[in-house]
């Protein structure tokens, strides 16, 4: 299991850096960010862990138990800001099925895939860096997804029960406006892969 703590630290502080650099310079996403001299000072852009009692209540409100690099996720940092690459990660409290709020997304897909040729498991079990928007996508897996960030440029990370690894939900980085995604077999993985500052898109 990542060591979370250590990986965030990290990040952070390789983002706020490059923001202090790229501001002095005038350069770059971060002329439409700000970054308090707090957090400057912190070197931490998270937020407080989420409480066992608020995992376990989003959890019941959900009637799923979340993956475990999601769920040791949270308990560093409750969601993650945007900053430029990642979306927004979301709260305990604003995690969500993705057909709450997006099931117009689930109908194009469905209406607009529904006359391709069915995806075998060789087709779909499918990894890596290599596979940037090449993977194939089952959108009847969109219907079952939990949303955890909010929508930036017509893009959303999913978690999909579906497809299990090692006992961790698949990941699923979804461009609606660019008909895309990008899969990984957790979480972790995908965090792992694209940084909290990366683009992603």
């Amino acid at each position: 299991m990542l060591d979370w703590e250590s990986f965030l630290k990290k990040e952070s502080q390789k983002i706020i850096a490059d923001f202090k650099d790229k501001k002095s310079k005038g350069e770059g996403d971060w002329r439409f960010i700000e970054l308090s001299p707090d957090t400057i000072e912190s070197e931490w852009l998270g937020y407080p862990g989420a409480t066992e009692e608020q995992i376990v209540a989003a959890e019941t409100r959900l009637g799923i138990i979340l993956p475990l690099s999601y769920r040791t996720f949270l308990k560093i940092t409750n969601g993650w800001p945007a900053v430029p690459g990642p979306n927004r990660l979301y709260s305990t409290e604003e995690i969500n099925w993705f057909c709450a709020e997006n099931q117009d997304w689930i109908d194009e897909w469905t209406t607009a895939l529904q006359f391709l040729p069915r995806i075998t498991d060789k087709q779909y079990l499918v990894y890596g860096e290599d596979c940037f928007w090449n993977q194939p996508i089952r959108t009847e897996y969109m219907q079952t997804a939990l949303q955890i960030s909010d929508e930036e440029d017509a893009s959303v990370v999913l978690l999909n029960p579906q497809i299990i690894h090692n006992y961790e939900w698949e990941a699923w980085l979804l461009i609606n406006g660019r008909a895309g995604i990008f899969r990984c077999h957790s979480f972790q993985e995908m965090i792992q892969t694209m940084g909290m500052q990366s683009p992603w898109l």
